[in-house]
């Protein structure tokens, strides 16, 4: 990471912005288990489809990769109707600054060391104080919210543990691991809409048959927040791009979804003859492709016991898997759920083993390419 220059602007969604009512306050001291950073009247600047950008404006550091007292930072909205090409990456146009958080100074001492940690920053600035939480997520209506020191905000597991927001980061901020809205997944009740589905309802599972659905969370990425975050555009799979009737009508899942594939190739190349691969390392074999600019997209995460594969479409792919990088991509309400369901994920553990071997980009990759140059399906007969 030294040798990467982080200069360009920082795009997020308006439910990680929050303003807070006066100057945040300590909870206990250093050393209690009580410890923590009190805010009050915290209140999301805006929804998650509603993008904002950070500008580093003053003292800038082309060496520094993390946010920093002495920085100076601007805050600004954008608007699309008011940007010719609508594409928010591209010049000024749409942008905005945002009364009162023209200059922003990250705070990282304050309160005792607690205004950073390794997935949220508060800064000042002259309208007062802006918190920013990559889990996003933020209260809509005003709400006290503690950050606490002895649980790095929640999960030990997110992030390197050193209690500053690093910009690496806050670059990767927009992400989701799941399904889009429209998926049909096989239930008790035959094929339902994923978006129709609730906690409780009993999914088909590869494995274990009937399953009861333990939560179900969503995320809404709107076309301002996918330009800028391409890597999050969903991949659509083909009819029959995976086999014969796999799946049996287009099915579209976030990049890092994984599918399960079943080959002799996949044996060979990685040792097991069923693994799942994520749905971009796929992209590229006929059928399967990066949707270029779709409209708004709803990614839906289903949740089981222990991770599964479930039916979406006819084809077989996972559920949420609670590893650390799928507990980052949701929001912080969403986590704060998913704890509450699960306690044991605050020590950074998974509910239960996955369902099959993950491959890495190395191996999905050259999976992906001897079944391009062998033309053999990707799912064989189970």
């Amino acid at each position: 990471m030294a040798d990467t220059v982080y200069t360009d602007p920082i795009y997020l969604t308006g439910d990680m912005l929050a303003s807070v009512s006066g100057q945040p306050t300590n909870q206990g001291n250093p050393g209690d288990s009580n410890f923590g950073m009190v805010m009050r009247n915290v209140r999301a600047l805006n929804g998650s489809d509603t993008l904002y950008r950070l500008v580093w404006t003053g003292n800038k550091n082309s060496s520094a990769t993390e946010f920093q007292n002495g920085q100076f930072w601007q805050l600004q909205v954008y608007d699309a109707s008011g940007d010719n090409d609508s594409d928010p990456t591209v010049g000024g146009a749409g942008w905005t600054p945002v009364n009162g958080y023209n200059s922003l100074t990250p705070k990282n001492d304050l309160v005792a060391g607690l205004g950073a940690g390794d997935d949220y920053i508060v800064f000042e600035g002259n309208k007062g104080w802006l918190l920013l939480d990559l889990n996003g997520g933020l209260p809509t209506q005003p709400t006290t919210l503690t950050y606490y020191a002895s649980d790095e905000n929640g999960d030990l597991a997110v992030g390197d543990n050193d209690r500053q927001l690093d910009f690496s980061d806050a670059y990767h901020a927009i992400s989701a691991i799941c399904f889009c809205a429209g998926t049909e997944i096989d239930t008790a009740q035959g094929s339902r809409p994923i978006e129709t589905l609730v906690a409780g309802d009993l999914i088909r599972t590869l494995d274990h048959g009937l399953q009861p659905l333990r939560w179900i969370g969503s995320r809404t990425l709107d076309r301002a927040a996918l330009t800028v975050a391409p890597h999050m555009l969903p991949v659509r799979i083909a009819r029959d791009a995976l086999g014969r009737g796999l799946p049996a009508q287009d099915l579209l899942v976030s990049p890092q979804h994984r599918i399960l594939m079943r080959s002799r190739i996949a044996e060979r190349v990685s040792g097991a003859r069923e693994v799942l691969i994520a749905a971009k390392h796929l992209v590229g074999l006929p059928g399967i492709e990066v949707l270029a600019a779709p409209g708004p997209v709803q990614y839906l995460h289903l949740l089981f016991d222990r991770h599964e594969v479930v039916f979406a479409n006819g084809a077989e792919a996972e559920s949420l898997y609670t590893g650390t990088q799928a507990l980052r991509s949701l929001t912080r309400a969403a986590r704060a759920e998913v704890l509450a369901l699960f306690p044991e994920l605050r020590a950074g553990l998974p509910v239960a083993p996955a369902a099959r071997p993950f491959t890495d980009g190395r191996t999905g990759r050259k999976l992906s390419a001897r079944h391009a140059k062998n033309g053999q399906p990707l799912v064989m007969a189970g």
